[in-house]
């Protein structure tokens, strides 16, 4: 994974270097936000949090904090905001939230075990460091990704100029990133593919 995110890395520097409009959609846009996010990377010394969210036709959302120190990722924590129709509480999940979670279910907290091969506790929220980074797969949780990364993949990927798909690109953090993806032409469901961020902060 992280030997694919330096190539998109490498592609991504290459792209803001030398696009043009016939490259990427909202290419100015994309390169106003890129200087804003240099002045940001140089003024925190490259370390800082930033807020994923995402959500399904569903229902559910979630929230993921990437921890960046000096330009490593050295944490990740991911919670659902809303699970099954319930709203994580202000202090985060409890036992309470979480039987009425499985009252919605109709599960005993041994069978919600048994059905998804976790405790519930650990599905609603959890945080990865170290050798863990990474380890939880399948959970629509933000990868592990700095946001040279995220400008990369913009540049490489997600922005670029293609037919049966719509880019789609805001900078409302400070000038930085707070959407970049594409939704597919004809889509139903859950159909943007890329990044939202909420908050960029200093760490």
């Amino acid at each position: 994974m992280k030997k694919i995110l330096s190539f998109c890395l490498l592609v991504g520097v290459f792209f803001m270097g030398s696009c043009n409009d016939t490259l990427l959609e909202h290419q100015s846009s994309f390169e106003k936000s890129q200087r804003a996010w240099l002045d940001f990377k140089h003024a925190s010394n490259n370390s800082y949090t930033y807020t994923a969210t995402g959500a399904s036709w569903t229902g559910g959302s979630w929230s993921t904090v990437i921890t960046v120190d000096r330009g490593e990722v050295i944490r990740r924590s991911f919670s659902y905001t809303v699970f099954q129709d319930i709203k994580r509480p202000a202090t985060g999940w409890d036992e309470a939230s979480r039987n009425t979670v499985l009252a919605n279910l109709g599960l005993t907290a041994d069978e919600f075990e048994e059905v998804s091969g976790k405790r519930l506790e650990e599905v609603l929220e959890w945080q990865e460091e170290g050798e863990m980074l990474g380890s939880h797969e399948g959970t629509g949780a933000a990868e592990p990704i700095t946001l040279d990364e995220v400008y990369a993949l913009s540049a490489s990927d997600w922005l670029v100029r293609r037919d049966n798909r719509q880019a789609i690109f805001e900078a409302t953090n400070n000038g930085m990133i707070s959407v970049s993806g594409f939704l597919l032409d004809n889509c139903q469901d859950d159909c943007f593919k890329g990044i939202t961020i909420v908050e960029i902060a200093s760490y």
